[in-house]
């Protein structure tokens, strides 16, 4: 019989994975002791020959073409292959496939670590408190911490990281934090996550702050359930709590009495709202008898909680300019609102919209926008004092303008994007502000001392 025919110079195998977020990427990943990485690995099934143009273009448009995936090949090499030539070869080709397999790794390697979603200060000014993404909060004695460190702006030549003197699990399932809040008479510290509202008594957490060393967690007054809806806001309006979250209603809790007073629905008040409205923010408006929500359709409402009814509604979708139309949008309405804050004296409404990359102020009398404050990425906090408004987002810079919509100053964090931060209570009509700010993909909160970055740092590990 005639001789077999030779075998190939190698054997390759091409297994196509989508990707980000399917984990089926990590289980086909070949192994360093299996084979080469995947940036070495040729494409090919013979030694590449002689350069074709037309060849090349037609790879580079199916790259082009292919960018959210990567081809994980397992190969069997032999001794005739040439391997300087192909591995060149498949540098070159595989670096645009494995672009986005990058991305994920660091999007992956950057949510196991410990981000700051929600922050508070005590009216009194004497603590401070964080909430991390896996259900701990950490607590400072702001005023003894910060008077150690001295905070001036660019006070220390090396950065001072200041620890917390309280970390303990406020949730018991481990579960995101995403709002935080003192009562008005800053007795009480709420939380609320993914799973449930938390109430602590601030005495509570102050004798625990002021001895770590006995290592005993604070427990909580109370635990209210959430059903397995995320919590994203919670306030105090005329002696209730109120949160807001997931299960599209604003709910008025009794915290003495345990139990729900009232809830608020804009599918009960309003024809043109959705069946399903996600709630992402809410704020109160003590002056005007009212609280205001922001809902995933981009609607934001102004409630009267004595007869629950919706006095007013607007859209935030008409805040769209035309150069913007293209951003990438929610159905069915539009623009969402990502953030909420008041004004002091409670006649302005600063409202976060969300994909366009923007903050609206509306008076509150008559729910018209005053003022646009664009910035590069989409706004997820927002403050308001006598003077200022203050904006943050999925970006490292912290915003600061005035009333009238002119940018006074922009403040540089140490975060990827900043999901929080905090006004010293007692220092906001003074021209030195204190200013705490947090966010993903960091540990850290920067300190920033009349809106000018510091070297001093609040780390959430202990």
């Amino acid at each position: 019989p005639p001789p077999p025919p030779p075998p190939p110079p190698f054997l390759s195998v091409h297994v196509p994975c989508t990707l980000p977020g399917s984990l089926s990427s990590e289980l086909l990943r070949p192994s360093a002791s299996s084979c080469r990485l995947p940036s070495l690995l040729p494409k090919h099934k013979h030694p590449p020959g002689p350069p074709n143009n037309n060849n090349n273009n037609n790879n580079n448009n199916n790259n082009n073409n292919n960018n959210n995936k990567i081809i994980i090949t397992v190969i069997s090499p032999t001794p005739h292959t040439n391997k300087g030539a192909m591995f060149h070869a498949a540098e070159q080709r595989v670096a645009h496939e494995t672009e986005a397999y990058g991305r994920w790794l660091r999007e992956r390697r950057h949510s196991s670590q410990r981000s700051v979603h929600a922050s508070a200060y005590s009216p009194c000014g004497v603590l401070f408190a964080a909430a991390m993404n896996d259900g701990c909060m950490a607590v400072w004695l702001v005023r003894q911490a910060l008077s150690a460190a001295s905070v001036t702006p660019h006070s220390a030549l090396k950065p001072c990281t200041i620890p917390p003197a309280l970390s303990f699990a406020a949730h018991a399932d481990r579960c995101h934090i995403y709002a935080l809040t003192f009562s008005p008479d800053g007795s009480l510290l709420v939380s609320g996550g993914t799973s449930s509202v938390c109430v602590w008594r601030t005495e509570s957490l102050v004798a625990a702050a002021s001895s770590p060393s006995d290592g005993t967690a604070p427990a909580p007054l109370a635990v209210i359930p959430r059903n397995g809806f995320e919590t994203n806001a919670v306030l105090f309006y005329e002696g209730k709590l109120v949160f807001a979250g997931g299960d599209d209603r604003v709910v008025c809790y009794d915290v003495d009495a345990a139990q729900e007073v009232s809830h608020l629905s804009l599918r009960s008040h309003a024809a043109a709202a959705p069946a399903s409205d996600y709630i992402h923010a809410c704020v109160a408006l003590p002056s005007s008898h009212a609280i205001a929500s922001g809902t995933d359709s981009g609607l934001v409402a102004l409630w009267d909680p004595r007869d629950r009814s919706c006095t007013s509604l607007f859209d935030l979708a008409t805040l769209q300019p035309a150069d913007i139309a293209n951003e990438r949008r929610r159905p069915p309405r539009g623009l969402w609102c990502s953030a909420l804050a008041a004004s002091p004296c409670g006649h302005w409404l600063v409202c976060g919209a969300g994909g366009a990359r923007l903050s609206a102020l509306l008076h509150l009398s008559s729910l018209t926008p005053t003022a646009i404050l664009p910035t590069k990425a989409a706004v997820s906090a927002l403050a308001c004092t006598h003077d200022s408004i203050v904006s943050a987002g999925a970006e490292s810079t912290v915003y600061v303008w005035s009333l009238d919509g002119h940018l006074r100053t922009t403040v540089n964090t140490h975060a990827s994007s900043v999901h929080t931060f905090s006004l010293d209570p007692l220092m906001q009509h003074s021209p030195r502000d204190v200013m705490i700010a947090g966010g993903g993909g960091s540990s850290r909160l920067d300190v920033v001392y009349d809106f000018a970055p510091t070297s001093t740092f609040f780390d959430v590990n202990p």
